[in-house]
């Protein structure tokens, strides 16, 4: 990215790899970690941001792959896996107004077995227009369904934090 008096000159995107960033244990109070819910995300792709005059920002897009499973016993589970595709993007606008946006909202299955939506948001931007702090917000909500239990919700945030950074010496 290049940045010249506040206004975005340029932006590249260059993404590549996994992670699987947090674990759920869904029977904590029963049976500690025999079932937890994990998501693997990967990212790839981006290239060069694309102009828009009228707002003089930069955008770029990037691939989301991964999914979303059950362990057992820490072992994957092969028959409730729901894979997800979704696009991130990250920005760069007049200001210092900058950040990155990887949310991914997936669903699947068949009510009358099991049903399961998945929204994970990864946010990081700028707060104020300062380079030197920064607003980083990682969460999500899970709903599984079934018509013989109903809707079993979890809504977790891991981080919604404001970093300050110090400038060099």
């Amino acid at each position: 990215m290049t940045i010249n008096k506040g206004i975005p000159e340029s932006l590249e995107v260059r993404t590549g790899g996994c992670a699987v960033p947090f674990v759920v244990d869904l029977l904590p109070q029963w049976q500690p970690h025999l079932f937890e819910f994990g998501v693997r995300i990967c990212t790839k792709g981006g290239g060069p941001g694309k102009y828009d005059p009228k707002t003089k920002s930069y955008s770029a897009q990037f691939n989301i792959t991964g999914d979303s499973a059950i362990y057992g016993n820490g072992v994957k589970s092969t028959w409730l896996v729901a894979p997800f595709e979704a696009v991130g993007k990250a920005w760069v606008k007049p200001h210092f107004d900058m950040g990155l946006d990887a949310t991914v909202v997936n669903s699947g299955g068949d009510p009358s077995n099991l049903q399961v939506s998945l929204d994970f948001i990864n946010t990081i931007a700028t707060v104020n227009g300062s380079v030197l702090t920064w607003h980083l917000f990682n969460g999500m909500s899970f709903d599984m369904y079934s018509t013989p239990t109903g809707h079993h919700y979890v809504n977790k945030t891991f981080v919604d934090k404001i970093i300050q950074l110090q400038p060099p010496h």
